[in-house]
């Protein structure tokens, strides 16, 4: 599985480890597949498409607060329910992380 996340990242991207990954190990979630990703990335050379980054609860809480506040500043109606559906703590799916990665 981790293999397969691996080579899948070297090929066609960050994304498409991520996606491999989801779900796939029983008590492992998103945070530790990015951080799998985000270290094995480092020995990929020339994969395509945007490094993997690490996204855990901390990172997902500050673009919630950052979202929020810019979402104030250009007067959105109700953002920080916007922000938290946008960055919830976990469960990320892998167009999630694709938007994250952009």
């Amino acid at each position: 599985m981790l293999a397969q996340a691996i080579a899948l990242l070297a090929t066609d991207g960050a994304v498409a480890g991520y996606r491999r990954l989801s779900g796939a190990i029983a008590g492992l979630g998103p945070a530790f597949f990015t951080k799998f990703l985000y270290f094995a990335g480092g020995a990929v050379v020339d994969a395509p498409g945007p490094r993997p980054l690490i996204l855990d609860q901390r990172i997902a809480r500050v673009l919630r607060a950052y979202t929020t506040r810019l979402g104030e500043e250009i007067q959105l109606e109700e953002p920080a329910k916007l922000a938290a559906w946008l960055w919830s703590d976990g469960g990320w799916t892998p167009h999630r992380y694709g938007v994250y990665l952009r």
